[in-house]
């Protein structure tokens, strides 16, 4: 690699240097002083020990005297630790080669004194002890000069250990202070190394990462015209001058992509809204595609995720005339989704349709139409052509959901009609076989009873033929209602005929008002009609043992449809109607079901003058506030 003249990494290098080498110094001269000062506490301790020695050894001369028994014993003991103490290696390591220092002479001195002037003395007082008669006066008067002698030395031999222990306390306060002055010294110089680092650091290293750093964020921020400035020939002046080479790059290719990221970004962002809108649709359609709960969810995800501002779903088929259902809405009030489900227009069912803000995507499956999708969008954003697409397979996806519905509704339809067929068929050929069969045999009986005249077997064998008549009429009865299926246009006239039929019957005559031509109802609200007429009809002619009854079917001009069944009999027990009895009326029971099926009401109590009044009042579902709820099974039939 090439060397720059004003190389970051020479330069950091250099200081690294000098931080080491002067850590280096500052240890190694901490290890050779500390070296150096080591056993001087154990020395200074020796050397002052030797001045207590001295003071005790001038102790035992002054008192051996005064004992009576001789201790030589003692004061060689005393004699002898001296002698260690002044040859211990710890204070002879202490005492440096040098002849010229004042410790090495100082010890010597000491040791000169000891050897040659305090030790003789002590020999000397030890021989006078040896003499025969040691209490004579020439003995004691020796002993006495020589203790006054050692005792005017010992003070002077004392000085002189002071002298050796000062020397050695000064030598170490010598050493720690050089100790001092180097680290002090090298602690300046490190001081001075780390002002001047700090100094180039700045200015060679964080301003010019500072001017980079702010050109990142220039970057980053989409600025591209911001340069790096870095004076200087070195490493970061290169990576200034390629940075900046490298942006002016950046700056083309990302003014020549980012239209094209956006968009593609965009388009993406709209993949996603629309395929989270038609997996929450398809998974909402296929966990109950016949709760209005569901297309009001539907409703509310095209709001949130479309933008939309409103929205309805309209069913309706092209070709009927009545008028739509609303299945779903957004609307607080139904006055204008009203208007718009009962004015469709017919070229709604063929193809989208925008008017301003307005949308109008028609439900349709195959040829088939099912109903509008009745949309609002923002006036301030029209729609653009992705949500049209969406909006549109949404629809398809409603529509599939309907045409799938429907088709398991008929097909259930045709499985429940064709094992009515079924038991219609098998009654006929088992139970009316039967019936006509015991009808025969009791015309037979009846003959044979007739020859023997006798008045209780005529009385058993026609109330036996009064029995299987009524049998065979309810059993005829029970035929029609399982093979009954009527069309809107075909009610009145089944009405009639049902009246007709048991009008034939000759007990009961009955008066019949229908006016309902003016009500349209579906074919499901007319067989459930129809049911519960002759229920109410065949009631009477069992029970009532009425000579009239009254008919009254109306539709009111707020087209809710009135059925009212009269008749003059012998009426209906309370408890019966209550429920209060331990007997079942199934019948009641059945005419129950229906008027809930038809969502009406009804009531029994009794006429005035005799007999029982029966009253249905019910909305078809074409009126009844043009709003599906619940299950829209019975919508989808009627498309």
């Amino acid at each position: 690699m090439k060397t720059r003249k004003q190389s970051l990494i020479l330069r950091f290098g250099f200081v690294f240097s000098g931080i080491i080498l002067l850590t280096f110094i500052s240890m190694l001269s901490s290890i050779i002083i500390s070296e150096s000062i080591s056993g001087m506490g154990s020395a200074i301790n020796q050397a002052g020990s030797l001045r207590m020695q001295s003071f005790q050894i001038a102790t035992e001369i002054i008192y051996s005297s005064i004992r009576k028994e001789r201790t030589e014993s003692s004061e060689q003991d005393l004699i002898e630790k001296f002698d260690q103490r002044l040859h211990n290696p710890r204070l002879k390591l202490a005492i440096p080669n040098d002849p010229d220092s004042s410790i090495y002479k100082s010890y010597y001195e000491v040791e000169r004194v000891w050897e040659y002037q305090m030790k003789p003395i002590i020999y000397v007082y030890q021989q006078t002890e040896n003499i025969d008669n040691r209490q004579s006066e020439f003995a004691i008067s020796s002993r006495e000069a020589i203790q006054k002698r050692y005792i005017a030395l010992v003070h002077h031999f004392v000085d002189k250990i002071d002298l050796m222990v000062t020397a050695l306390e000064l030598e170490i306060e010598h050493k720690v202070k050089l100790l001092n002055t180097i680290e002090t010294i090298i602690l300046f110089i490190a001081l001075i190394i780390v002002i001047t680092s700090t100094l180039f650091i700045y200015t060679s290293l964080l301003t010019p990462l500072h001017s980079l750093l702010t050109a990142i964020h220039k970057i980053r921020e989409g600025d591209f015209s911001y340069k790096a400035i870095v004076n200087g020939e070195n490493e970061l002046s290169d990576l200034a001058n390629t940075f900046n080479s490298m942006s002016s790059e950046l700056a083309d290719t990302y003014i020549s992509q980012k239209s094209e990221i956006s968009e593609k970004s965009t388009k993406l962002e709209q993949q996603r809204i629309a395929m989270e809108l038609l997996y929450n649709t398809s998974d909402i359609l296929s966990s109950a595609p016949t709760q209005t709960s569901s297309y009001q969810l539907i409703i509310d995800r095209i709001k949130k995720f479309l933008d939309i501002t409103s929205g309805t779903i309209c069913i309706s088929s092209q070709s009927s005339n009545s008028s739509g259902y609303i299945l779903a809405t957004d609307y607080s009030t139904n006055t204008e989704n009203n208007s718009k489900c009962r004015n469709i227009c017919s070229d709604c069912h063929i193809a989208p349709e925008i008017k301003g803000e307005k949308i109008t995507i028609p439900i349709n499956y195959n040829e088939k139409s099912y109903g509008l999708l009745l949309l609002e969008s923002n006036p301030e954003k029209p729609p653009s052509k992705w949500q049209l697409s969406t909006l549109k397979i949404v629809a398809e996806q409603i529509s599939t959901a309907f045409h799938i519905s429907q088709g398991a509704i008929k097909e259930q339809e045709s499985i429940l009609n064709n094992e009515r067929s079924s038991i219609a068929r098998e009654l006929h050929d088992s139970l009316a076989q039967s019936l006509t069969y015991l009808k025969i045999e009791a015309s037979r009986l009846q003959s044979i009873i007739n020859i023997d005249n006798n008045p209780s077997a005529h009385t058993i064998v026609n109330d036996m033929r009064e029995e299987i008549s009524n049998a065979y009429r309810q059993l005829r009865e029970l035929l029609t209602t399982f093979r009954l299926t009527i069309e809107t246009d075909e009610f009145s006239s089944t009405v009639e005929q049902a009246i007709k039929d048991f009008q034939q019957r000759g007990v009961t005559k009955i008066n019949s008002d229908i006016r309902i031509s003016e009500c349209h109802i579906n074919p499901h609200e007319a067989v459930h009609l129809v049911y519960i007429l002759r229920e109410t009809l065949n009631n009477i002619f069992k029970h009532a043992q009425a000579e009239n009854a009254w008919i009254e079917l109306r539709c009111s001009p707020s087209k809710l449809i009135t059925l009212s069944v009269q008749d003059d009999g012998v009426g209906i027990d309370d408890k019966l109607i209550a429920g209060k009895t331990k007997y079942t009326s199934y019948g009641l029971t059945i005419l129950k079901e229906r008027v809930i099926a038809l969502n009406g009401k009804y009531s029994i109590k009794p006429r005035i003058g005799g007999g029982t009044t029966f009253s249905l009042t019910f909305l078809p579902l074409d009126y009844n506030s043009n709003r599906a709820k619940g299950d829209i099974s019975v919508w989808l039939n009627q498309i």
